[in-house]
């Protein structure tokens, strides 16, 4: 009995220790998140879509090298924007200042799903593969991840932002943030799984992957 009390205060310390342990890293994904989605909100609509291009709106650099330059041709494409965005959040949060170029162009690369290993899921396996993220649950998925989906043979690279519901609260499709020709070049759009019920749509859902950017690997300094 006379130990209890100390029992119960040691218990208090080590649940506090706990959270003070977690917060730091849960704030940093959030923080990330969030920046993704103030950028995008930022960046100009429309502009229109080309795929013969790098489909990026500006010559993206690292260490002062070019990792990809912007062609003569107007517009933008999926795996351009994203990555656009997806590298300044990463700079912003100093997730790649130690990344060296070669490592920055095979991310590039990998983003870009130009080879075999990277083609299904891109933009996912590329930030597990470089460190700075991670693959998400469906259930898990928060505004601010990235997203990568087909439509059988046509993919599409995208910031996704919410689920869209049913009137029983089914997903049956995804809203998201992108450039596609459906909003000539950069906007928000909704695309439904080949599966609802209702609703006309392409999307394969069993074939929708999504990464999260994050300092949780990273030193936090």
């Amino acid at each position: 009995m006379q130990n209890s009390p100390w029992r119960w205060i040691i218990g208090v310390l080590l649940c506090l220790a706990a959270t003070i342990n977690a917060a730091p890293a849960a704030a940093d994904e959030a923080a990330v998140n969030s920046m993704v989605l103030k950028l995008i909100d930022r960046m100009p609509t429309g502009g229109g879509y080309e795929w013969e291009s790098t489909g990026v709106p500006h010559t993206i650099r690292h260490q002062g090298k070019v990792v990809l330059k912007k062609t003569s041709a107007d517009g933008t494409y999926c795996s351009g924007i994203t990555f656009t965005v997806a590298m300044e959040a990463a700079k912003r949060s100093r997730l790649i200042r130690d990344k060296s170029f070669e490592e920055i162009k095979t991310f590039q690369r990998q983003w870009y799903g130009t080879n075999e290993v990277s083609a299904e899921t891109q933009c996912v396996y590329a930030l597990e593969q470089l460190g700075i993220g991670y693959a998400v649950e469906h259930d898990d998925a928060q505004a601010g991840d990235f997203l990568q989906f087909w439509r059988g043979k046509s993919g599409h690279s995208v910031i996704f932002l919410a689920w869209e519901t049913d009137d029983e609260g089914n997903r049956v499709g995804i809203r998201y943030w992108s450039t596609q020709t459906a909003t000539d070049g950069i906007g928000v759009h909704t695309e439904y799984f080949n599966n609802a019920e209702g609703f006309k749509g392409s999307v394969d859902p069993n074939r929708v992957y999504l990464g999260r950017m994050s300092r949780l690997d990273n030193d936090g300094d």
